[in-house]
């Protein structure tokens, strides 16, 4: 079982997916309708980020991977790991 996370930590993760997801839209162009679903999309699919992250674009990788490596990071320190 994961820690409880705190309203700052998880402000951060969100920001983070909100920033991520604004990126991703704009440069794919995507409508906007599917601002929201990228967004989730960032913050509950792991598979997501494995599957970005196999691009050639290594600046498309670290926006999309920002998101995750910030809850992992924030879940290690949370749980003493």
């Amino acid at each position: 079982m994961h820690p409880p996370i705190s309203r700052a930590d998880l402000a951060a993760i969100l920001g983070e997916a909100d920033a991520a997801a604004a990126r991703l839209w704009r440069r794919l162009r995507l409508p906007r309708t599917d601002l929201d679903d990228l967004r989730q999309d960032l913050l509950v699919d792991p598979a997501a980020d494995r599957v970005r992250a196999g691009g050639s674009n290594s600046r498309a990788r670290s926006s999309t991977l920002r998101p995750a490596r910030a809850s992992a990071t924030i879940w290690a320190r949370n749980s003493g790991g």
